[in-house]
């Protein structure tokens, strides 16, 4: 494990991460989203900013990055810096976003998990489950985090 150079570019608290083996998503409170190559420290990559929505949660598959900006999730093709998509359908803030292509899937503070198609971009199934702070996918299986301190 090394340490990388201080990587300046956000005006406000960072809330979110995602890695890949050469970049790194970072997503902001004032709403900035900014990928990094780890290699050089700078952010040429690409910048996205939702200003006046908290960037509560990133995820990333390929050249998309999905990102929770309050209600919805914006999917950004990273070497564009354009949003491809717009997935609405959240009453409250989302918390946490997983990737298990060929679906995306969000918790939210609404107490519902939505699974998302990466082809249609359409809510394919909502799942209730109150106190949503984290999501993780493993074979098909869907795990929550919860404020009770249990798993769901």
């Amino acid at each position: 494990v090394r340490s990388v150079e201080t990587m300046e570019g956000h005006t406000a608290s960072v809330l979110c991460l995602e890695t890949s083996l050469d970049r790194v998503a970072s997503g902001s409170l004032g709403g900035e989203v900014m990928v990094w190559n780890l290699l050089t420290g700078t952010n040429s990559i690409s910048t996205y900013a939702e200003r006046g929505t908290a960037v509560n949660a990133i995820a990333w598959e390929r050249n998309l990055l999905f990102c929770a900006c309050d209600l919805n999730i914006k999917v950004i093709d990273i070497l564009t810096a354009k949003v491809v998509a717009s997935l609405s359908g959240h009453t409250d803030a989302i918390t946490s976003l997983v990737v298990d292509m060929p679906y995306v899937l969000s918790g939210s503070r609404d107490s519902c998990v939505k699974v998302w198609s990466s082809r249609s971009w359409q809510c394919v199934r909502t799942i209730s489950c109150t106190g949503i702070r984290c999501l993780g996918v493993a074979k098909r299986t869907v795990v929550a985090g919860l404020d009770t301190g249990e798993l769901q």
